[in-house]
This record gives C-alpha cells, structure tokens and sequence, in this order.
C-alpha cells in the first residue's frame, strides 16, 4: 500500500481540504477542520517558515513547490522522509522482527533514493533484538560486509 495522501486549497476562500489519508498520516481524526496555519504547524519548528514561504508564494504566483520536510504528527511523533537520507544505508532486520514488516523495509529500500548505497539484509532466526541474541555473528557480519563494498 502506498499511502499516499491528497489535499486541495481553494486560494479564493482559503479552504484546505484533506484526502482520509492525510488525515492518517497526521494522526488526526477527520472531523479536524485543517487550515493553512494549523497545517503549517505540522512541520517541524525549523521548517515552517519553509513550508509557508512555498505556500504564499504558490498562492500568489502560482509557482509550483517540491518540498521534503520533517512533519510531527498530533501525537508528537516525528515523521521524517527516507528521500533525505544522502548516506549509505544498510536496513537490518531478523527473521522474526515483529516491529518491522517485510513490506516496511520494502517502501523503506525504495524510498532511499538519494542513498548512494542501500543494502537490506534479514537475519535468520532472529528478532528485533539480535545484538543481544546467540546468533549476532551474522548480525555483526553483515555490517562488515557492508562496510567493506
């Protein structure tokens, strides 16, 4: 699943709309009314002057914007975007992880494409904690393997 949202602003009556899944990625229920300035606030501190430079220039000019900036959700989670990772990235996981999903390190491994170097490997029988299992060697090999491309 992709999950990817969508929204509208109407620039003559400044209404913001959201598409359900935008109102998902925020963590907010759909009764939230969104607003350009509740919306601002989304972003991280740093970069909502970011965020509304692009939107009074777009609304006035109509030049379009490409922005990848942290978003921190109603629940004070941070959001950030893989596309902003330029180092290379090597994504672990055992065999056994129940925080991850083989479908999350998927879009994870597809989102990294400024990554001059990506890798995934999974570790057999193994969880989430494998630095602290019986069988981190293959753990601890995987990282010098990596290092060594």
């Amino acid at each position: 699943m992709a999950k990817i949202g969508g929204w509208a602003l109407d620039v003559d009556t400044q209404r913001l709309t959201w598409s359900d899944e935008v109102y998902r990625i925020h963590e907010v229920d759909v009764a939230f009314e969104p607003t350009v300035e509740n919306a601002i606030g989304f972003y991280a501190p740093e970069q909502r002057q970011v965020m509304a430079s692009a939107v009074q220039n777009g609304t006035t000019t109509g030049a379009p914007w490409d922005l990848t900036l942290p978003l921190i959700t109603a629940t004070g989670r941070r959001i950030w975007n893989a596309s902003s990772i330029y180092s290379p990235t090597l994504v672990i996981a055992g065999e056994y992880d129940t925080w991850s999903f083989p479908e999350d390190r998927e879009g994870l491994m597809r989102d990294l494409s400024n990554a001059p170097k990506k890798k995934s490997v999974l570790i057999k029988d193994a969880t989430h904690f494998v630095l602290f299992e019986k069988n981190r060697v293959p753990f601890f090999e995987a990282i010098e393997a990596f290092l060594k491309e």
